[in-house]
């Protein structure tokens, strides 16, 4: 956020893990004014309990790491999630 050039930040994400969940909570509490644009990929997965993707196989807990769990937290974060791949650009463009 300090960068002068950084005009916008893009997040590609995948399933298990909490990283992005943090993210959330800090954009909630530091009010970071830097607009993000979330991709989650392997949304499906949700749909199939007992399955792990990923380089490492996923983790979830509960609702933390899943897909949806991720894309509620950003949403509530006020972060912007690319519905699909092809609309990271159209997103990111409304902020240059």
């Amino acid at each position: 956020a300090k960068d002068p050039e950084t005009k916008v930040v893009v997040l590609f994400c995948e399933p298990g893990g909490i990283t992005e969940a943090k993210l959330a909570e800090r954009v909630l509490a530091e009010s970071f004014a830097l607009p993000i644009v979330a991709f989650i990929a392997g949304r499906f997965v949700d749909d199939m309990p007992g399955v792990r993707f990923g380089h490492a196989a996923t983790i979830v807990e509960g609702d933390r790491g899943t897909t949806r769990g991720k894309i509620a937290m950003f949403q509530k974060a006020g972060i912007r999630v690319a519905d699909s791949f092809s609309d990271i650009v159209k997103i990111t463009k409304e902020y240059l």
